[in-house]
């Protein structure tokens, strides 16, 4: 069995109300790297996570589930946890354990009691989160307005950023994210491998991306005197000051990263 050092391990738990999509994303990241050669489902009971004969009876999962895969040289240990506020005793034992919380969210416009107890527990052991808004394939979904729900009740006194936003939400064929990092359009084949081609970005929608990209550099800033400085004196940062004060922002809580899925698909999962 291969062994990792200590500086090459990331502990993530996947932790928010029932229905989210929580085991399916699970599967989605143990699919994309090829521990799984069978995408499984809740439907048909066969995911990784969800293997108690209760837990494929009643379609959620009722035990903390402890996975991993490997990822850019990185051991990534996976701990799904149930959505149902009975549970909540196994939401806050995987998070004492955890180096940051993946907290998914319906892209429903709707906060349910799950996701709460995810995010005030993420605030008692001061671990870094990132929301996922997931399941955009579904319709009626909003991206737009699921991301200002989450600024107006999480965001007091965090920096809650879009790392991409979707376009064509609310199909079966949904498949496309801009990545505002990178500043591409990332279109998705839906075989779910979760391979991708970068595009450029259409001309209609350059000004947000531009925009989004501004404000994850000047939160970046924020993170060191020396990146504020650089910041002031030429309106910019490197790559390299760019990314590590992303890194640090998130990791000091004061950045809560937004991404976009659709982890039936595997739509998003690499980014």
């Amino acid at each position: 069995m291969k062994t990792y050092p200590p500086e090459k391990i990331r502990n993530i738990c996947l932790a928010s109300h029932g229905g989210t999509g929580k085991t399916t994303l699970a599967e989605a990241i143990l699919y994309v790297p090829g521990v799984k050669k069978r995408f499984g489902t809740v439907e048909e009971g066969s995911t990784t996570s969800d293997y108690n004969s209760d837990e494929i009876e009643r379609k959620i999962s009722i035990n903390t589930s402890l996975m991993h895969c490997e990822w850019n040289g990185h051991k990534v240990n996976i701990l799904d946890t149930p959505g149902y506020a009975d549970f909540r005793g196994e939401v806050k034992s995987a998070m004492s354990a955890a180096d940051m919380v993946v907290i998914p969210v319906k892209a429903t416009a709707l906060l349910d009691v799950g996701t709460e107890i995810a995010w005030d527990y993420a605030e008692e052991y001061k671990i870094p989160a990132m929301f996922v808004i997931n399941e955009l394939d579904k319709e009626n979904s909003n991206f737009d307005k699921t991301f200002d729900v989450i600024v107006e009740r999480f965001g007091a006194d965090k920096h809650i950023v879009e790392i991409g936003f979707p376009i064509g939400e609310g199909r079966p064929d949904f498949n496309k994210i801009f990545d505002t990092i990178k500043m591409q359009l990332l279109k998705f084949t839906l075989d779910k491998s979760g391979h991708y081609e970068a595009l450029d970005v259409p001309n209609e929608f350059k000004d947000r991306m531009n925009k989004l990209h501004e404000i994850l550099i000047e939160d970046a800033a924020e993170s060191e005197e020396k990146f504020m400085e650089d910041f002031f004196e030429t309106g910019t940062l490197t790559d390299e000051e760019f990314r590590t004060g992303l890194r640090e922002g998130i990791l000091a809580r004061k950045i809560i990263p937004v991404f976009c899925t659709d982890g039936i698909n595997s739509v998003g999962i690499k980014q």
